[in-house]
C-alpha cells in the first residue's frame, strides 16, 4: 500500500516558542514528522523525532539530547506500530 493512499487530512502540531513539530499519519499506519526551528537561536529539543531520519539540516544529537539550530529542520519516517 502506498503511504499516501488515504493518508489522514491535518495532522497533529505543537508550537514551542520559535520550534513547529507536527506528525501526519500516513496511509499504511506510519507517521511522518517535521520539526522545525524558526528562530535564530539553537534549541534544546529532548530527544530527536522519532524513527528514520529522512532529512536533517542543523540538528545535532549527543549524550542523549538533540540540538536543532536556527533555521534547522528534522524529518522523520515512523513505522506503524
Amino acid at each position: 500500500m502506498p503511504r499516501l493512499a488515504e493518508t489522514m487530512r491535518g495532522g497533529v502540531h505543537r508550537v514551542e516558542g520559535t520550534l513547529l513539530r507536527v506528525r501526519w499519519l500516513l496511509g499504511d499506519g506510519s507517521a511522518w514528522h517535521l520539526w522545525a526551528q524558526f528562530g535564530s537561536a539553537a534549541m534544546e529539543v529532548g530527544s530527536a523525532p522519532p524513527g528514520t531520519p529522512v532529512y536533517r539540516l542543523g540538528v545535532d544529537e549527543r549524550d542523549g539530547g538533540c540540538r536543532i539550530a536556527g533555521g534547522g529542520v528534522a524529518v522523520s519516517i515512523e513505522p506503524a506500530p
